[in-house]
């Protein structure tokens, strides 16, 4: 079967089939293309099936598959599996340190019915036009300064790093400080209150208080990202690590590498020819949503 944004196409005829869904995502009724119902599905609040007609497919509970072979009996969320006849998951949270009030394998909080696991996060490539950086001949505008924020949507959970030369040697260091998490809204993407809130933050301790623009990834490899972010910090201990450099090295294309983590974002990212952060943030917007925050108004618009 061929997965389409409606519903699937069954190779062995080219047939159409459509899903109709709830406000949670679950597939209640399968249809085909002439209309004839093929499946229904009745879900308890945490995916247990309590009445079904047909099982011509595996996608169910929040359009997750479902691994009903030899017994298995669970739903593949991507990062772990569920298990809807205990409303846990069978691993821990990869995030679990975020959250230690909650058991490490609880489902929505213990909440089905106001939440969902969409296992969707994001990233923002952030410049700050108005930056000046240092220069062994003084400070230089009009090439800015780059990080790069990544959202988990299922929790709101942020973490923001940037690269620049903070240290004494001038070699170029990766760091991260706490930024407020942001909180979700029912269409699953931080609400502009929070974002706000969060970007205020950044600018004022990153940017000097000054305006942002960025780029709105929508993407998938949170823990990648930040996995990758963090070996870069541990890298700032090591003498031979590759230096800081205006024209291949800098805060803008650090924070693409991070992007760039996650495969279907390298696909689409554009080819940097000119590596000032500034220009950068210019080329992903042509690609992706554009963020602009303004300090003065205290004001994000995405777009």
């Amino acid at each position: 079967m061929l997965l389409t944004d409606e519903g699937y196409v069954t190779l062995s005829d080219s047939k159409y089939h459509y899903y109709l869904k709830d406000h949670q995502g679950n597939n209640r009724v399968v249809i085909n293309q002439s209309g004839t119902v093929e499946e229904t599905n009745h879900y308890y609040p945490f995916g247990g099936v309590f009445a079904n007609t047909g099982n011509t497919q595996p996608y169910k509970y929040n359009g997750k598959e479902f691994d009903g072979k030899k017994g298995v009996n669970l739903y593949d969320y991507g990062a772990r599996h569920y298990d809807a006849a205990l409303g846990r998951f069978t691993t821990v949270d990869s995030l679990a340190e975020k959250h230690y009030s909650e058991s490490l394998y609880t489902y929505c909080y213990s909440n089905p019915i106001n939440c969902i696991e969409p296992n969707g996060k994001d990233g923002i490539y952030i410049a700050f036009p108005d930056y000046k950086i240092s220069t062994p001949i003084g400070k230089i505008g009009n090439l800015g300064h780059a990080g790069v924020l990544l959202i988990d949507n299922k929790t709101g959970v942020t973490k923001y790093y940037e690269y620049g030369r903070y240290d004494k040697e001038g070699k170029g260091i990766v760091r991260t400080f706490a930024v407020p998490d942001v909180k979700m809204g029912q269409d699953k993407k931080p609400t502009l209150e929070s974002l706000n809130k969060t970007l205020s933050v950044i600018s004022e301790q990153a940017g000097h208080g000054g305006r942002i623009e960025g780029a709105y990834i929508e993407s998938d490899k949170f823990k990648e990202m930040k996995t990758y972010a963090e070996s870069k910090i541990a890298e700032n201990s090591n003498p031979k690590r590759k230096e800081y450099s205006l024209r291949n090295n800098n805060c803008g294309t650090f924070a693409a590498d991070v992007l760039k983590q996650d495969p279907s974002v390298k696909d689409k990212a554009p080819v940097i020819i000119d590596s000032r952060p500034n220009s950068i943030v210019k080329e992903y917007q042509n690609s992706f949503k554009s963020l602009n925050y303004d300090p003065k108004k205290r004001q994000v618009k995405i777009e």
